[in-house]
C-alpha cells in the first residue's frame, strides 16, 4: 500500500473547520496528521461514537507498516518504530533509536545512577541529546528484590522503564508495582508467553518477544496478537564473536524488510537489540582492558543504529566517565 496523502486523510474528517484541535482548517490538520505531528485523537470531533467507523479507517490508513510503540508515560514517554521505509534517505526517519541503559537490581547505586541519566542533557548544534530510558534488570534472581528495584526507580526517574526477566512470576511481580507508569516488559518467550502475555493484554502493556530464531518469533508475534496483545517489540537476539555479528544484522534487517516493504503483520513491529549482551557472551578478566570491552559493545551500538534498529539497551553509560560511549550514540541517530 502506498503512503497516503492529506486528501486521504482530510475525506475521513468532517470538513467543518471547527478549529477545536488549534487548526484553522481540516487539511492543515490532515497535513500535520500525516507527518506524525499530531495524533488522530487530537481531533475530537473524531471520537464521537458516531465518527467510530471513519476513526477506524483513518487510524489504518495512517498506521505505518513497522506499528510505532509507546513506552513510558508522561512528557519523557518514547516512541519507537513506527516507520514507513527501510533507509531515512528514502523518506525520513520518525522516531530516532530509542537509547536504554541497564542497571541491576541489587544495584546499590541504583536511585544516584537513575537520577544521573534522568538530568543526563547535552546541547548539541541546536539539538538536545537525551538518553530514553532505563532497563532493569533483575540480576539478583529474587522476586522481593526485584518488585523493590521496581519501585524505588519508579520513584528515582520519570524515564520510561523496561523491565528484564525471563522469569515470569520476577517479571510480573515488579511490572505489578509500576504499572501506571507503562513499563516495555522483557520479554516473553516460547515458554511464558501466555502468562506474560495475558498480564500485558489486562494491563494495556507493551510487551517484547524473543527468539533466537525467526520462524519461532513470528509464529509467536501472531499468537500473542491473536491473543490480543496491541503493543510488541521484536528481539531476535545479539549475538558477538566470529561470524555472529553479521547475524545479528542479518536478522535486524529481514525483521524490517518484511515489515516494511512486504508489509507483513507479524513483522511489522519495532525491532530492538542489546548491545549489552557482550558482557555475557565475552570472556572479561577483571578491569582488564576494559576500554576495549565497552568499545565494542558501543560499535555493536552504532552498527544496529545504522540500520534503523527502533531501540537498544547497553550497559555501557551508567557511569559520568562513561560519557563518551553516550556521546558517540546520540550524535550518531541525530
Amino acid at each position: 500500500m502506498g503512503r497516503p496523502s492529506p486528501l486521504d486523510i482530510y475525506s475521513l474528517l468532517d470538513k467543518s473547520n471547527c478549529k477545536d484541535c488549534g487548526y484553522d482548517t481540516c487539511m492543515a490538520f490532515a497535513t500535520d496528521l500525516l507527518e506524525r505531528k499530531i495524533r488522530v485523537q487530537d481531533c475530537t470531533h473524531l471520537m464521537q461514537a458516531k465518527q467510530a467507523k471513519n476513526r477506524e479507517k483513518l487510524i489504518k490508513l495512517v498506521t505505518p507498516p513497522q506499528k510505532p510503540v509507546i513506552i513510558g508515560t508522561g512528557e519523557r514517554e518514547v516512541v519507537v518504530g513506527g516507520e514507513e521505509v527501510l533507509m531515512r534517505h528514502q523518506l525520513t526517519f520518525y522516531n530516532e533509536t530509542a537509547i536504554f541503559i541497564e542497571i541491576a537490581d541489587d544495584d546499590s547505586d541504583l536511585e544516584e545512577k537513575a537520577k544521573y541519566l534522568t538530568d543526563l542533557t547535552i546541547e548539541r548544534i541546536g539539538d538536545v541529546l537525551k538518553i530514553n530510558g532505563i532497563a532493569l534488570r533483575n540480576v539478583s534472581g529474587d522476586i522481593e528484590q526485584f518488585k523493590l528495584a521496581a519501585k524505588k526507580l519508579n520513584e528515582a526517574s520519570n524515564l520510561p522503564i523496561m523491565l528484564c526477566s525471563l522469569n515470569a512470576d520476577s517479571l510480573l511481580g515488579a511490572a505489578g508495582e509500576i504499572k501506571s507508569k507503562r513499563p516495555l516488559l522483557y520479554a516473553a518467550t516460547k515458554e511464558s508467553w501466555e502468562k506474560i502475555g495475558t498480564f500485558a493484554i489486562q494491563n494495556n502493556l507493551p510487551l517484547a518477544v524473543v527468539s533466537h530464531d525467526l520462524d519461532e518469533l513470528m509464529s509467536l508475534s501472531a499468537t500473542l496478537q491473536k491473543l490480543g496483545l496491541k503493543d510488541i517489540v521484536l528481539d531476535a537476539g545479539t549475538y558477538y564473536g566470529p561470524g555472529n555479528v553479521s547475524v545479528t544484522y542479518d536478522n535486524i534487517i529481514q525483521l524490517r524488510t518484511a515489515a516494511i516493504n512486504k508489509e507483513d503483520k507479524n513483522a511489522g513491529w519495532p525491532v530492538m537489540g542489546v548491545p549489552a549482551a557482550y558482557w555475557s557472551q565475552m570472556k572479561i578478566e577483571g578491569d582488564k582492558d576494559l576500554w576495549k570491552h565497552q568499545y565494542e559493545e558501543v560499535i555493536m551500538g552504532a552498527i544496529m543504529e545504522s540500520i534503523g534498529t527502533s531501540l537498544i539497551v547497553l550497559h555501557t553509560g551508567q557511569l559520568k566517565d562513561e560519557i563518551w560511549a553516550l556521546l558517540a550514540l546520540m550524535t550518531l541517530r541525530q
